[in-house]
C-alpha cells in the first residue's frame, strides 16, 4: 500500500497536470492557498517542475 506522502505527491501530480502547470489553479482546487500549496511543492520535491505545454505548443512541436 502507498504511504499517505506518496498518495498526496500523486495527487499534486494528477492536478497539476490536469491543469498543464498552472499552480494558482492547482492549489484552489486543492483547497489550499498558494502559499501552502508552493510549500508541499518543496516538500514533495516538485518546485522545480517544468509545466506541461498547452496543447497547441504540443501539436506544434510534434509536426516539426
Amino acid at each position: 500500500p502507498a504511504s499517505l506522502v506518496d498518495v498526496e505527491r500523486d495527487h499534486i501530480i494528477r492536478t497539476l497536470d490536469q491543469v498543464r502547470g498552472n499552480k494558482a489553479v492547482a492549489a484552489r482546487i486543492l483547497g489550499v492557498s498558494r502559499r501552502a500549496f508552493y510549500r508541499q511543492l518543496e516538500r514533495h520535491g516538485l518546485h522545480q517542475r517544468i509545466p506541461m505545454p498547452r496543447r497547441s505548443e504540443a501539436v506544434a512541436l510534434a509536426a516539426d
